[in-house]
């Protein structure tokens, strides 16, 4: 994922938020990752990632998300099997494809308590 997101110059945001769905992935399924489903798995889950995050503007038009499943899959998959896992994925997380950054988080429940710029007291 890391060389992919590099290599294509998808913003870091689509890395990250593969990795978490990645990681929630493997948490939620019931059974263990079979290694010959390992690659289309990780295409379904960077797909997701890219319709989550915005990805890149020419990566989420649907022409140019084709071209790089396809590439990125070697085409070895064609696109209705890459989007045919991608909803199992989908099911596995119970559709939950989003949770709070740090940002966020910090923004949502530090920042409010925080003084003002400028406020000394």
């Amino acid at each position: 994922l890391v060389q992919v997101c590099g290599f294509r110059g998808l913003d870091d945001a689509v890395l990250y938020a593969a990795v978490l769905l990645f990681d929630r992935y493997c948490a939620a399924s019931r059974h263990s990752l079979d290694t010959s489903r390992l690659h289309l798995v990780v295409l379904a889950i960077l797909s997701v990632a890219l319709k989550v995050t915005g990805g890149t503007e020419e990566a989420t038009k649907p022409r140019k998300l084709g071209e790089l499943l396809s590439t990125c899959g070697q085409q070895r998959y064609p696109l209705e099997v890459i989007f045919k896992a991608e909803m199992e994925v989908l099911q596995v997380l119970g559709f939950e494809v989003t949770s709070p950054s740090a940002l966020e988080f910090l923004s949502a429940l530090v920042l409010p308590f925080a003084p003002p710029p400028g406020d000394a007291g």
